[in-house]
């Protein structure tokens, strides 16, 4: 052959390899049951390989089974593509067919989005077997279709090629994505058989969330495919297993759910924060979230709703991504909380889209931007959040303050406003940083706020106390009384990988499912009644099975990879079924163990802290003669009767209360006055400046002031050996403190207590660190103050008052944070001192921990272990105090960091105690925490 003559045969190859049938799909193509990629995705879980962090890439090591039934020579492949907006749609559908390539390699699949290989075996027992290879799946927006159904053209007609599934014989499947049935919806499972699979099969199906067995029943496979119809009998996720005499087995994850109720969007409080991968959220995930009761959606930070996106290119503006969600919102009749985040590439060139402040005349672009987005969505969108997380941004780049933060939000909000004056602005989006939501109440960012929006992902049995911290910190930066969104909080759950389970405790499903409905409950218990709760996410992020995948947030969608719904996809419907639409009455204690949420309308969350509780419905308040009924996490009825005769089992997780009404007024009358208290003391605290920590030089002199009210009385506390000499003055709105440093160095926190004039209002404490010839990382190590504020709580922590100390109490499991991240030096020691009192069984492990980041981790200083401690790294091993194994007594530990160790001049020093393992009473106070640096570098 010669050489033009391999170069148009080449040609005519490729001309052959990308015909298409011009969009038509063939009359005589069945759409599969499940969507081609959904299903190959959700096979393979566990195998994919994730070329990008959150699976926006993803490739296959290995080889995919797959065979078409019947004998014959296949000439071409066909692709059913179905368009994102519309699936199911056929007259919206592509359809495109693909010859071999040329040199037998097999049929080459390749898309925007999608690639892989096709190759045909030798035909065997009346079937053709095929495998694919190579296989390369992108993210959603890189192409324009879903990848539906794969046929191989036979004699003419087409056949479907369905994957083999994981035993290779037989596999069972329901025809709808995420096999998710209502209330009134027959549940109908699909048996797919290949020959010469056994005809006779077991039908086995179970609780998933009891692991109980509900029925079991012989089964007839008395063709290819059988359609077996199960009946659950009640709402949850189950198991259906197929089993067959020689112990082959083929499983299938089905949910059944309530019905939702019709809810208005602003009474529903039900959210949902969306993730997507290789299918665009609103194909297949909406649906099943809207059918779950989910009336809000909180969309991700990159995709249709962002300038970078919209507008890649200056001048070339395109929203059709976004048209497409916003059409598919209203078919399912939900609203979307629209994210203002990231800019457009062009307008900050080389710099970050998402933590760069604007200068003048870029504020004008973002401010014209944002006009127009707001005119386009108008009137179906009415809710704007300003960024995502500003406060940790601002850690990676201190330029993104929360004083631009401020100028950002004022001028976005009016050029909201001044598209659509109905619009809510929705600020804040905070994470944990406590230093920079303080700045950002002094900044004014209250001013331009209508919706305060919180982030938070602490487990139940710790979320109050942990949200109690920040709400103070709200309430005095100007944002007591507006309505708060919490729009995202969530807990992991992966059940099937003992590696991730046991590198993650507390991360299964039916913890997960748990968790779900407790935190919903308990974020509307601060979020008021106009409040709403966002959980994240839909869909997880990563693939936890995969080591280098496994984070702690890697599981916490409410879907697996291929769009498995987990136990959590239940609860969600559940709370959605029973709590949506109904105003939050407030949350009680009602012993140490149990708790519940009311809500109007008789309902009520009720759970216990602890396991193995139950609890009489007069303890709840229930009056006697009320007619009550209980559900379980799954809107199941459980029990019913006379509230004086009834007693409520907790053992096997929280459940809904429903007919007494008494409980929640109980419930208000506490919220009411709780949130009165709030108001009288953040009133106080507003009237009184802020201070700082001071800085001071041996014998040097210094002030430190602050504003009150004239009339103001102000009682002062300076502590022993503190390394100052104190003078007062007080004139008018004005209170000052004149130091005098001494000849040592030392440190040491003065508290000022004010009485304020009005004598209705709570007394305010103003705490002043002092440092002379010292940075002290550890501003109140002594407790002084009477809380834990300055640490960023894991849950089990307390204050103990009896002993001014902190106290965990066992069994341990946790880590403690200390809020800021001070400067460190390394060409200086650095000192650390606490004392500690402690019942502990043998096996903790306890260490108080100093790591080291300068654009990066450099290593981490463990000063004090308890029992075996791998936290520090190499460069630091051998330089820890030994806790003592018998601490009955106060004792005091010591340690030294010697200067130049760290290979680098500075850095940030993030500190936190671990503690792990134990037994129920043992405890551990901790007191006098020093961790300090001498102002002069050793010679």
């Amino acid at each position: 052959m010669s050489k033009m003559q391999k170069c148009l045969t080449g040609f005519l190859w490729a001309v052959l390899a990308v015909l298409t049938a011009g969009g038509g799909v063939p009359p005589e193509i069945e759409r599969p049951p499940q969507p081609f990629l959904v299903e190959l995705l959700a096979q393979e879980r566990g195998r994919w390989k994730f070329e990008s962090p959150v699976g926006q890439e993803l490739a296959h090591p290995g080889r995919v089974g797959l065979y078409a039934a019947g004998a014959g020579i296949a000439d071409r492949v066909g692709l059913l593509l179905e368009n994102p907006e519309f699936p199911g749609d056929r007259s919206r559908a592509e359809w495109k067919e693909i010859a071999p390539e040329p040199d037998g390699s097999g049929f080459l699949i390749r898309e925007p989005n999608f690639s892989m290989r096709l190759r045909l075996q030798p035909g065997k027992g009346g079937e053709i077997p095929a495998e694919l290879s190579e296989i390369r799946l992108g993210p959603a927006p890189a192409g324009r279709w879903n990848f539906t159904g794969l046929y191989l053209r036979v004699g003419g007609s087409y056949r479907p090629l369905e994957l083999t599934g994981p035993n290779g014989s037989f596999k069972l499947q329901t025809g709808r994505v995420g096999s998710v049935f209502k209330a009134g919806e027959p549940v109908e499972l699909i048996a797919v058989r290949r020959v010469p699979a056994p005809r006779r099969a077991t039908l086995i199906l179970r609780d998933y969330y009891s692991g109980a067995e509900l029925s079991r029943r012989p089964v007839e496979l008395a063709g290819r495919v059988v359609k077996l119809p199960v009946e659950p009998g009640r709402f949850g996720s189950f198991e259906a297993e197929l089993l067959t005499a020689d112990g082959c087995s083929a499983k299938l994850r089905l949910t059944r759910i309530p019905a939702p109720e019709k809810v208005a969007h602003e009474k529903s409080f039900m959210g949902i924060n969306v993730f997507q991968q290789q299918h665009w959220y609103y194909s297949y995930q909406l649906p099943l979230f809207a059918a779950a009761g989910i009336r809000w959606v909180r969309p991700w930070l990159h995709w249709e709703n962002t300038w970078k996106m919209q507008e890649p290119e200056r001048g070339r503006f395109d929203t059709s991504a976004l048209d497409a969600m916003l059409r598919r919102l209203a078919l399912h009749d939900q609203k979307l909380e629209y994210i203002f985040y990231n800019y457009a590439p062009w307008l900050v060139p080389g710099r970050s889209t998402e933590m760069t402040p604007l200068d003048a005349e870029q504020m004008k672009l973002w401010e014209a931007y944002v006009g127009r987005i707001v005119r386009h969505c108008s009137p179906q969108v009415t809710d704007y959040e300003v960024w995502n997380e500003p406060d940790l941004l601002a850690g990676h780049n201190p330029a993104f303050s929360a004083g631009f933060y401020a100028k950002l939000t004022r001028r976005t909000a009016a050029a909201v406003r001044a598209a659509n004056p109905a619009a809510k602005i929705h600020t804040l989006s905070h994470a944990n940083v406590r230093e920079w939501l303080e700045a950002a109440g002094d900044a004014g960012v209250a001013a331009s706020t209508d919706v305060v929006t919180l982030h938070t992902y602490a487990p139940a049995e710790y979320f109050v106390r942990r949200e109690l911290a920040r709400q103070k910190l709200l309430d005095c930066g100007g944002f007591f009384g507006k309505p708060q969104y919490f729009n995202e909080i969530g807990a992991a759950g992966y059940d099937g990988c003992p590696e991730y389970s046991g590198a993650f405790p507390g991360t299964s499903e039916k913890r997960q499912a748990e968790q779900l409905v407790i935190n919903y409950a308990q974020a509307m218990h601060f979020a008021g009644a106009e409040g709403k709760v966002f959980y994240f996410c839909s869909l997880d992020p990563r693939d936890s099975r995969d080591p280098s995948g496994r984070t702690w947030d890697s599981s916490i969608g409410l879907l697996y990879l291929g769009l498995q719904p987990k136990t959590a996809f239940a609860s969600l419907a559940a709370t959605a079924k029973l709590l949506d639409g109904r105003t939050c009455l407030g949350r009680v204690e009602v012993n140490d163990a149990v708790r519940y949420v009311a809500f109007s309308g008789g309902r009520a969350v009720v759970w216990s802290d602890v396991p193995g509780v139950s609890v009489k419905a007069s303890e709840l308040g229930c009056a006697p003669g009320e007619a009550i009924g209980v559900f379980d996490l799954f809107a199941n009825p459980v029990a019913s009767g006379r509230a004086e005769d009834m007693t409520i089992d907790l053992s096997r997780g929280p459940v809904f209360l429903t007919g007494s009404e008494t409980p929640g007024r109980r419930a208000a009358a506490e919220r009411n006055a709780w949130m009165a208290e709030r108001g009288r003391v953040a009133a106080a605290e507003r009237q009184v400046g802020r201070v700082r920590p001071v800085a001071m030089t041996r014998n040097s002199t210094a002030e430190a002031a602050f504003r009150i009210p004239a009339g103001s009385r102000v009682e002062v506390r300076v502590p022993e050996g503190f390394p100052a000499a104190v003078e007062e003055e007080a004139p008018d709105g004005l209170f000052r403190l004149k130091l005098r440093a001494g000849d040592s160095s030392g440190a040491g926190a003065i508290r000022c207590i004010v009485t304020l004039p009005d004598a209705s209002l709570p007394a305010v404490v103003r705490t002043i660190p002092v440092m002379v010839d010292r940075t002290t990382l550890v501003e109140d190590g002594a407790f002084d103050n009477g809380s834990l504020d300055e640490y960023q709580l894991a849950g089990p922590e307390m204050f103990d008052p009896a002993e001014g100390a902190m106290r965990l109490n066992g069994p341990f499991g946790s880590r403690t944070h200390l809020h800021c991240r001070p400067p460190y030096r390394s060409d200086r020691p650095l000192h650390f001192s606490v004392r500690l009192r402690g019942r502990l069984s043998p096996g903790v492990k306890l260490s108080f921990n100093v790591a080291f980041f300068r654009e990066g981790w450099l290593g981490t200083w463990s000063p004090a272990a308890h029992g075996e401690n791998s936290i520090a790294s190499e460069a630091f091993r051998g330089r820890s105090s030994a806790i003592p194994e018998e601490l009955a007594e106060w004792t005091t530990v010591k340690a030294v960091l010697p200067a130049g160790i760290l290979n680098a001049p500075e850095a940030r020093a993030i500190f936190f105690l671990d503690i792990r393992g134990g037994r129920p009473g043992d405890a551990i106070w901790i007191d006098n925490l020093e961790l300090y640096q001498e102002r002069e570098a050793v010679k």
